[in-house]
């Protein structure tokens, strides 16, 4: 058996040595995945007999390379061959070590999206599903059904990638509405304009209502986005474990605190509303003291 010791040493003391190492060292398993596990970018110099290794490959994205920079590990990816950039066991495992690395994928993989959602449904941070999104196709972001089934995972995310004509479809609107998308002001014009449209997206999710500012003096607007608003309020107070009212992601910022009456978007509603010529209306009144009595019933419950 190689006695390694003297360049294992050498590779302590200097993480990127790798390529002074001998050919038997590079080859060898063991010391290979050592090297890599001190610094991915190692991987560049490990022996070809390693590099065509599969199963070496998926053992290099098992190692604990916690603390290194994202775009460090990505490039592991980067150097293999093509036909493991084009396997989907090895870029999934790559993604999950650092989503940067889809970038590397074949172009393939890139219009997969039965394989992209595969990564999706394993990846839990917006930021991951903005990158993972980042390097896909085109045509993958041009795709209706698909994008429709993934705006759960963090609709500003998802509606930030769609295409400029899905961002025109009201269906892709809807679901990114109801999942907690409430850039009014990002929708095209003849959106914005569509004030039957926009009087359905205030029904469902009324705190749409603090970004619409042109509908603020609009009283069956405002009533149809408080009315909403008190729905969802009431049922997670009844139901606080619910996941969905009725169709609302996880992904909600006030959903994650438990929608606590006095949420940060409702209070953003509330201000809208002050410059509104409707904040002594009766209706809007009386819908604003139902929120107060929802409010004192969750005090009692509490205690």
């Amino acid at each position: 058996m190689t006695d390694f010791s003297e360049e294992l040493n050498r590779l302590i003391q200097n993480k990127n040595s790798l390529k002074d190492c001998s050919k038997e060292f590079r080859r060898a398993e063991k010391p290979a995945l050592f090297a890599i596990r001190l610094e991915p970018i190692n991987y560049y110099y490990v022996g070809d007999n390693l590099k065509n290794s599969k199963e070496f490959a998926l053992k290099v994205f098992t190692l604990d390379m916690l603390g290194k920079p994202y775009f460090t590990a990505a490039k592991i990816l980067g150097f293999m061959p093509p036909f493991l950039r084009d396997d989907e066991d090895v870029v999934l495992a790559s993604a999950l070590v650092s989503p940067f690395s889809f970038e590397y994928a074949s172009s393939r993989l890139h219009k997969d999206t039965d394989f992209i959602k595969s990564i999706l449904n394993r990846i839990f941070t917006p930021y991951s599903v903005d990158v993972i999104l980042n390097s896909c196709d085109e045509s993958v972001k041009n795709n209706k059904e698909f994008m429709l089934s993934i705006m759960n995972k963090d609709a500003s995310v998802v509606f930030k990638h769609c295409s400029s004509t899905l961002k025109k479809d009201k269906d892709i609107i809807t679901c990114a509405v109801l999942n907690g998308y409430l850039d009014f002001a990002s929708f095209d014009e003849s959106i914005r304009n569509d004030r039957d449209f926009i009087k359905f997206l205030l029904s469902r999710n009324g705190f749409l209502l603090a970004n619409a500012s042109m509908y603020i003096n609009d009283k069956e607007l405002v009533l149809a986005a408080l009315k909403s608003i008190y729905g969802i309020l009431d049922m997670h107070m009844h139901y606080p474990e619910r996941e969905t009212y009725p169709y609302i992601s996880m992904n909600y910022d006030y959903e994650k605190k438990k929608l606590n009456t006095y949420s940060d978007e409702f209070i953003k509603v509330l201000n809208a509303l002050k410059n509104s010529n409707l904040k002594n209306d009766e209706d809007i009144l009386y819908l604003l003291t139902a929120f107060y009595n929802l409010k004192t019933k969750e005090r009692k419950r509490k205690n």
